[in-house]
């Protein structure tokens, strides 16, 4: 009997993490970074708005209100954003919503049960919110974005 080598599933999610990864690198690096950083925003929040329960993936009760919130929210601002109205700071502010969206525990068991348990997408979601308000009060924003918008999507790609 051969081996049989683990296969690697990947969520529509996480082919939107991947997508805002490589958005947010190309920005990093400087090209058109606040266009590409309002397009990651809207990839980011489609992918808030994928419902995971098609693919296989059933999320607890009442998560899809606040997670569609979250997408329509970040994906209004990344259009914004892309059209030129203040998009440093309505990009900043994606970041940050965004980023609440992983670090509240809203829907997850822990937080059902009563408890606050921090796992990989809680500090996905501090690290996110604390570039976004740097960038928002003007510490190196087209920096601090871009590395907010690789950061989660990495932590859409991570399971």
């Amino acid at each position: 009997m051969q081996p049989v080598a683990p296969r690697l599933e990947w969520s529509a999610s996480a082919f939107f993490g991947a997508a805002a990864v490589a958005l947010g690198i190309l920005a990093l690096i400087g090209i058109v970074p606040m266009t590409l950083s309002a397009v990651a925003i809207i990839v980011l929040g489609l992918a808030a708005l994928i419902p995971q329960a098609a693919l296989g993936e059933a999320p607890p009760v009442g998560v899809w209100g606040f997670r569609a919130l979250v997408g329509v929210a970040a994906v209004a601002l990344g259009v914004l954003a892309l059209i030129g109205i203040v998009p440093l700071t309505l990009t900043a502010v994606g970041v940050i919503v965004l980023g609440v969206d992983d670090f509240v525990p809203a829907g997850r068991p822990a937080a059902a049960a009563g408890r606050v348990e921090w796992g990989f997408r809680t500090f996905v979601g501090a690290a996110a919110v604390a570039l976004g308000i740097l960038a928002l009060i003007g510490v190196i924003p087209e920096t601090l974005v871009a590395i907010a918008i690789i950061v989660l999507g990495i932590g859409d790609i991570v399971p």
